[in-house]
């Protein structure tokens, strides 16, 4: 055992339900990013755990309006700064590198398909139950 609570606790505490849709997010950057989704909200500088964490701070800002703060906030408590050169690093990235182009591309996709999902789903937290549902 290594100390660290699951993943799911982790995120439970740090993103309560009423955000839904940023915790599907966060949730979906770190499995895209290859990221175990508590490192998300470690001090881990590691380019694969920074990147994931810089595609998840681009979309909430670009696809929620989500300020410097609020994102730093649902991080762990970053500092805003940080939040702010997380934004403008993944802008930067998403110019030069296809892959993480894919990466933001695939993330801003979700983020829209969140706003379409009924609450009570994203809570639930499975996409494929919805779908066999039908």
């Amino acid at each position: 055992m290594t100390g660290v609570p699951p993943a799911s606790q982790m995120v439970d505490t740090l993103l309560p339900a009423r955000g839904a849709k940023t915790r599907r997010l966060l949730e979906a950057a770190a499995l895209h990013g290859g990221v175990p989704v508590h490192l998300m909200f470690a001090p881990d500088r590691r380019p694969h755990v920074a990147r994931a964490r810089w595609a998840f701070m681009l979309v909430a800002r670009e696809e929620y309006g989500l300020s410097f703060p609020r994102i730093a906030q649902l991080l762990g408590g970053i500092d805003q700064t940080s939040a702010n050169y997380g934004c403008m690093r993944a802008a930067q990235l998403r110019q030069t590198d296809a892959d993480f182009y894919r990466l933001v591309r695939t993330l801003a996709e979700l983020a829209r398909s969140f706003d379409r999902m009924p609450c009570r789903a994203m809570v639930a937290g499975d996409i494929g139950l919805q779908e066999q549902a039908r």
